[in-house]
């Protein structure tokens, strides 16, 4: 069968070299979907737009001029290879978990600093982030007939950075790492 995506993304970043409190990039996540299922088994290949990437306060103590929020904002193509078991809970009814592996091509990076009180600043990071992740997904989910919901963590295995950006060594060996509620349709 063919189905739909959407969802809120919730992306961070972590890693040894992540040396800030990092808080959700809210995004979304949308796409098309392949399945098929047996009575207790599933693969799922998916295309979907997923927006990660992380928020992060910045102080006068980094040397800025005024006090603000940091966003990275990291945009994929993101193609999903997924292995589905679930069972019948009744009324058509179907409790799954899933995993798999999930390939993801960037089609955008952007910081955004947005200074209180005073302005935004935004800049292409496109030349200094990895142009290719690839991540382990886990998850769960219901499907009550052609409807479902599912909850899933994005383990990112590659880092985001390539290269130093405007002067600042970016290579930290930063990992996305995501956690997304889907509504899916299935026909």
């Amino acid at each position: 069968g063919f189905g739909v995506n959407l969802g809120l993304n919730m992306g961070d970043l972590a890693g040894d070299q992540v040396k800030r409190d990092t808080s959700f990039r809210y995004g979304l996540a949308v796409g098309a979907l392949l399945y098929s299922w047996t009575d207790s088994f599933g693969i799922q290949i998916e295309l979907d737009y997923v927006q990660k990437g992380t928020r992060y306060d910045v102080t006068t103590s980094d040397g800025l001029p005024d006090a603000g929020t940091t966003t990275l904002k990291f945009n994929y193509l993101e193609v999903p290879i997924l292995v589905m078991l679930g069972f019948d809970a009744g009324d058509d009814m179907r409790v799954f978990g899933t995993a798999g592996l999930a390939l993801s091509f960037l089609t955008g990076a952007e910081i955004e600093i947005d200074y209180k009180n005073t302005a935004t600043y935004n800049d292409d990071l496109w030349d200094s982030t990895a142009g290719f992740d690839m991540g382990i997904i886990l998850g769960a989910g219901v499907l009550w007939g052609g409807l479902g919901v599912e909850l899933r963590y994005d383990w990112g295995l590659l880092t985001t950075d390539s290269q130093p950006y405007g002067g600042h060594v970016m290579n930290e060996e930063r990992y996305n790492r995501s956690l997304t509620l889907l509504g899916s349709a299935r026909f």
